[in-house]
């Protein structure tokens, strides 16, 4: 940060030295930053901005820009509708419209275990599989028994083949910390009413182009989260979207002086009241003679959190005794260690060297600190080194803010988000609009030419009657509508000469002009916010084909697409940072809750294992399927099931599983083994019908030498008689 703008403090002194002064320090030199160094129209700064972008989302903005901008004459007609100056809300459909379908986008978190312990628990888990499955084939094709045997025969969860094996490693196979961790995120969600907070956090993303979430452990072990409004948000100057690059972050927190008594003397109490006199709406005198008298003052508390170095010396030395000695040593030792962490420049002086030539090494880890500044004081509280740090495994030695931010739309600490691009359009909407209005109460449809010269002298009745006036000539036409005139040298000059003629006023087509330019100024609002006719709700046709209303969505998804990866990429960061907090909170004491279970009305209590704190987590944000997809699936599912090509169980397998790929990589698994069970079942078929008819056929053989055998033999015995017979006679 550039010192010309604020004197921070150094980060490389002795961390026993970093105490109220140094934090004091830091706290003024950040909001003198931002206060001099960020554009004054962003995050706090910028509030009234803030307020007034708002207040357009709402349709509740100040009509005194259109009055000063479109003066017009005084309306005769001062009724109370005629008066109305109410503005259109047709910013506020737009972008509401704009932040359903970003909430209407689900996303499944998926946890995996990525440290080296996991690793090895997962590598010998499959080994085991591969092993059982392999031993089980080779059973089968000896013909062994054992093949059916408790020890080889694959539990109900467990895959039955190599190819399954295979794809339970890639989509299917969870840790059972990866599990739990995933429990622990549901968990926590539920209990700080995740769903509400993220449409705050959209709303702040498509108002302002920021939003983010604050992560903490409350004084009961418990993980809490909030939503972070940018009103209220301080940070240093950061130039990536995702802030990453943050060194300080903290929020402005309005806060009454009766609820500091408990962490300042009397004294102090009358000394921030006195700094504050006068500003942010208090008293300008005060009255300490009255009791309790801070109840009438607020102050400004900078709720502050930054990052910061802390180096730790060690010695490695041996003592007199001829102990090798390894601690910490003093921080001004420092200076004898190098870069490469060799000792130099050891001193020569026999009593500061001590008995043996010591050896000294340091350490740096990224710490983070806190504090809470009362703005325009010299007063702070709840400071010091900030507990419960985020710190992951594989990088020990860094810490994050507590702070998850992230802005879809920023250059160089300034962000803009859709309502505000919308607002000249809304203006220039509410402006066609107070001239319609105007024109409406002002409006002359006709007039009515009237030509005297035609008019006078007509008579009726008998000869020598008054001729009628055309006063009276006028009102017997507007009441019989029958004209009364005579002839003139005009007619014959004018064949289409008329005594009274009706002629429409400009007027008219003023308001066809007005209604064209509100139709123009609402499609541009379509084309800036990317939403169209299929998806803002005004189909001229509601008979249009399903591409054409596919592709409409779909250009209205791209549009939005920034909005929804900065949503993703929060989702993202909040997890992660929930994942941390669980891990310290175990360690801190019980873990537990209540989640409510899926299609159930019951309530599951779970406590989170503690072993969770052994392992590093890998997090994943994916979208989760769309109610179409899911149905489009379980259409599926009930074709192939009434095909039987799955059976229930697989059914309900499939209904189970989280993401859609790993549906159809089951569902295309299970058809594949149920077709081949089918195979192999017809031709068990097949073999057994045609053993059949082997039997039939050699019994009909059998049957048939018998019957030939008899035959024989009765023939024989025919012959015999005859013989007997005629050696008889």
């Amino acid at each position: 940060m550039d010192s010309t703008y604020a004197a921070y403090p150094d980060p490389n002194i002795d961390p026993r030295q970093k105490g109220y002064d140094w934090i004091l320090q830091y706290c003024t030199s950040a909001w003198q930053d931002a206060n001099g160094f960020s554009p004054l129209n962003m995050l706090y700064f910028g509030r009234s901005r803030y307020a007034e972008i708002r207040q357009y989302r709402m349709g509740k903005q100040s009509i005194n820009k259109y009055k000063r901008i479109q003066p017009g004459d005084d309306i005769e007609d001062k009724t109370e509708n005629n008066l109305n100056s109410q503005v259109v809300p047709i910013l506020s459909k737009f972008v509401e419209i704009a932040i359903a379908k970003i909430l209407q986008q689900e996303y499944d978190t998926q946890v995996f275990a990525v440290d080296p312990i996991a690793k090895s628990e997962e590598d010998a888990y499959f080994t085991k599989m591969k092993a059982k499955i392999q031993m089980r084939q080779l059973a089968l094709e000896a013909g062994s028994p054992l093949a059916d045997s408790p020890v080889l025969k694959p539990n109900p969860k467990e895959p039955e083949d190599l190819e399954q094996l295979q794809m339970e490693m890639d989509f299917g196979y969870k840790h059972v910390m990866s599990m739990e961790a995933e429990q622990a995120i549901m968990l926590v969600r539920q209990q700080n009413d995740f769903r509400e907070l993220r449409r705050r956090v959209v709303e702040y993303l498509v108002d302002f182009g920021i939003g983010g979430y604050r992560t903490m452990i409350d004084y009961n072990g418990n993980v809490k989260f909030r939503e972070v409004n940018p009103e209220n948000l301080i940070t240093s100057y950061c130039e990536k979207s995702d802030f990453s690059d943050m060194v300080h972050c903290g929020e402005i927190v309005p806060t009454k002086v009766s609820d500091l008594v408990d962490y300042f003397t009397p004294d102090q109490i009358e000394d921030i009241c006195k700094n504050v006199a006068g500003k942010f709406n208090n008293p300008k005198t005060l009255n300490v003679n009255q009791s309790r008298y801070w109840d009438r003052f607020k102050v400004l508390v900078f709720d502050l959190e930054f990052l910061s170095w802390n180096t730790t010396v060690y010695s490695n030395e041996i003592d007199g005794r001829g102990n090798e000695r390894f601690g910490r040593t003093d921080y001004k030792n420092i200076r004898y260690v190098s870069q490469s962490g060799a000792t130099v420049g050891l001193p020569t002086n026999e009593s500061e060297r001590g008995q043996a030539e010591p050896v000294y090494m340091s350490t740096t880890k990224q710490v983070k600190y806190k504090a809470k500044w009362i703005v325009g004081t010299t007063y702070m509280y709840d400071y010091g080194l900030a507990e419960n740090q985020n710190r992951k495994k594989s990088n020990w030695t860094h810490t994050s803010l507590d702070f998850h931010l992230f802005a879809w739309n920023g250059y160089k600490m300034m962000y803009e988000g859709l309502t505000e691009r919308l607002i000249p359009l809304a203006d220039a909407y509410q402006l066609t609009w107070r001239k319609l209005q105007n024109l409406k109460n002002k409006l002359i449809p006709y007039l009515i030419e009237l030509d005297l010269n035609a008019l006078e002298s007509v008579g009726l009745g008998a000869k020598g009657q008054q001729n009628m006036k055309p006063s009276e000539i006028i009102d017997f036409a507007f009441n019989n509508f029958i004209l009364m005139k005579r002839s003139s040298d005009l007619l014959s000059s004018n064949p289409n000469y008329k005594a009274v003629d009706i002629q429409a006023t400009g007027q008219l087509e003023a308001f066809a002009q007005l209604y064209a330019d509100l139709d123009r100024i609402y499609l541009m609002m379509q084309q800036v916010s990317g939403l169209n006719e299929f998806t803002d709700g005004s189909t001229p046709n509601a008979k249009a084909l399903v591409p054409t209303v596919e592709t409409a969505n779909i250009s209205t998804n791209n549009a939005l697409f920034l909005i929804m990866n900065a949503d993703k990429q929060l989702a993202k960061m909040l997890d992660d940072s929930i994942i941390q907090k669980v891990q310290m909170a175990v360690k801190l004491g019980k873990v537990q809750g209540f989640v409510k279970a899926l299609g159930m009305e019951t309530v599951k209590f779970l406590q989170i294992n503690p072993d969770i704190s052994l392992y590093e987590f890998g997090i994943f944000v994916e979208e989760a399927p769309t109610r179409a997809q899911w149905e489009a699936l379980y259409q599926e599912l009930n074709i192939k099931e009434s095909q039987g090509l799955i059976d229930a169980s697989q059914k309900i397998i499939v209904m189970s599983c989280r993401t859609l790929k790993q549906a159809q990589m089951y569902l295309s698994y299970s058809i594949k083994k149920n077709r081949e069970r089918m195979e192999q079942a017809e031709l068990a078929k097949i073999q057994a019908n045609n053993q059949g008819q082997q039997q039939i056929m050699l019994a009909a053989e059998q049957m048939k030498q018998q019957t030939l055998m008899m035959t024989a033999k009765l023939e024989i015995e025919k012959e015999m008689v005859k013989g007997q017979w005629q050696y008889t006679i």
